[in-house]
């Protein structure tokens, strides 16, 4: 009798997987097609949302990095030329600008250790000011009426209406302000005089430096003459710098060169407003074909940028109506920074994503990419137990042949981790240009600025064809385990 020996299943390496699972995938191609459609659409969706949050994250902080430099050159020239309010004085007392700060001390000229207790109490006042803002309204009203916090500060130096105001309080239920009455009493009595005094020195100091910098003479050696700014800036004089620093200006941010250009720009665009409103309105209108009451200056900038037939055009009307130092070429470069200023200012005030986010997708958006894979990892399950389905006679024939459990069910894995491929990679291409072209559409030229984000877009779209990948894979081990669980005269019976 001829000896039975039991040999070891022969494994198939990876390749002969690979080519098995093409193979039966180029059977089935078009439920292949179906779910790398599927997945392909998921995984765009993700690289889209991943890719634009990296982008407009960036974009947007390189719009508010160049607004916050706009904003600083406009407050060095408007501090430059008129004196900070009060409440302006007591809120910058309170913050952490360290520029403005040594400025105040300067102009205070208070001992450190004085500052400090400044610097303290107008906090104090701040949390005063925060405890209305946070009041009810109805409540408000019956404390302080339509009364702001350095009016009702003023008003509780009566002890009288103090007394009154306490009282008031506790039937409402409200706590103190500053968090207890002592506290709110030593603020009114001891700390608030100080602020007061030192808030008043710090006007009178600031008043003096804006004083002396408008006497500065246009030309050396000339007889001094007044000189209002931004009108100073826009011939800086000689020893600007010098004069500014010794009255108490910290000008370690002070840029002449972009002062000036700050100052030019400013004074050409009021001529064009006044010109707006003014004898060009009519023939404005007329060359815009708009009605003159809507024009607008970003109208009017709008006609003019990147076309000098249009900016000669402009140029004319408006030196028929006495703006004459504007030619063409300098009312289009003008044109050309007003709308990139809008642009800059509309990019960075709208809401950004945080930082702190994944790749800075929002909260809501990250809900929407989560519901969308469920969905996607639902539907390649189902076509992978339709393809299970359709394939019960395959799975016979290879179990009879001596195929593993293991085997089979690596093999349909195998289809989904293709699959997973190739619609990860059409995903992630079709997600990247979509990306692309809503950032275009929402920033136009303002994207250039993200080109240092190009690095951690790559890494997003690579997760995201890595996400798809997982889910195809994943969405695909139910199916594969009821294969490879199938007997093979189970099979056979099922038609």
């Amino acid at each position: 009798m001829k000896e039975l020996v039991a040999r070891d299943q022969v494994r198939l390496g990876f390749g002969r997987c690979f080519q098995l699972a093409l193979s039966g995938m180029s059977h089935r191609l078009f439920r292949a097609s179906i779910t790398i459609a599927i997945l392909a659409l998921a995984v765009a969706f993700l690289s889209h949302m991943l890719a634009f949050s990296v982008i407009e994250r960036a974009t947007r902080q390189s719009a508010s990095a160049a607004m916050h430099e706009n904003r600083l050159l406009g407050e060095i020239v408007e501090r430059a030329s008129s004196v900070d309010a009060p409440h302006t004085i007591i809120a910058s007392l309170a913050g952490s600008d360290a520029h403005r700060l040594r400025e105040y001390q300067t102009w205070s000229e208070l001992p450190p250790a004085e500052f400090v207790q400044v610097q303290r109490s107008a906090n104090e006042f701040e949390r005063f000011d925060a405890f209305l803002s946070n009041t009810n309204p109805a409540e408000r009203a019956a404390l302080f009426g339509d009364q702001n916090a350095e009016e009702a500060v003023q008003a509780l130096d009566d002890s009288a209406r103090l007394a009154r105001f306490l009282d008031q309080l506790h039937s409402f239920g409200l706590r103190a302000p500053l968090g207890s009455e002592p506290e709110l009493r030593e603020f009114l009595s001891v700390d608030r005089p100080k602020l007061t005094a030192a808030v008043s020195a710090i006007a009178a100091g600031h008043a003096r430096a804006v004083a002396a910098l408008s006497a500065l003479s246009a030309d050396q050696g000339s007889a001094p003459r007044r000189a209002a700014p931004p009108k100073l800036f826009e011939q800086p004089p000689p020893g600007l710098l010098d004069s500014a620093r010794k009255q108490g200006f910290d000008t370690s941010t002070w840029s002449l060169d972009a002062l000036r250009a700050f100052a030019l720009r400013a004074r050409d665009r009021t001529a064009v407003e006044r010109a707006i409103v003014g004898a060009a309105a009519s023939d404005l209108g007329r060359e815009l074909d708009v009605p003159a009451s809507d024009l607008s200056p970003l109208t009017v900038f709008s006609y003019v940028d990147g076309n000098l037939a249009h900016a000669a055009a402009v140029s004319k009307i408006l030196s028929r109506a006495g703006v004459g130092e504007l030619d063409a070429a300098k009312l289009a470069a003008l044109a050309h920074d007003s709308i990139f200023a809008e642009r800059v200012e509309r990019a960075a005030g709208s809401e950004a994503p945080t930082s702190k986010a994944w790749f800075g997708i929002s909260t809501r958006n990250a809900w929407l990419v989560l519901l969308s894979f469920l969905v996607c990892g639902v539907g390649v399950a189902n076509a992978m137990l339709m393809s299970v389905g359709e394939r019960f006679a395959e799975i016979a024939t290879m179990k009879c042949l001596g195929a593993l459990d293991g085997f089979v069910m690596v093999l349909f894995l195998f289809e989904a981790a293709i699959q997973g491929v190739i619609g990860g990679v059409v995903g992630l291409i079709l997600g990247g240009i979509l990306a692309l072209v809503r950032g275009f559409a929402e920033f136009g030229t303002l994207l250039g600025s993200a080109h240092g984000a190009f690095g951690q877009s790559l890494i997003a779209l690579s997760v995201a064809l890595v996400l798809g990948v997982l889910l195809a894979a994943l969405s695909a081990v139910g199916p594969s385990f009821v294969a490879a669980r199938l007997s093979p005269m189970e099979a056979m019976r099922i038609d």
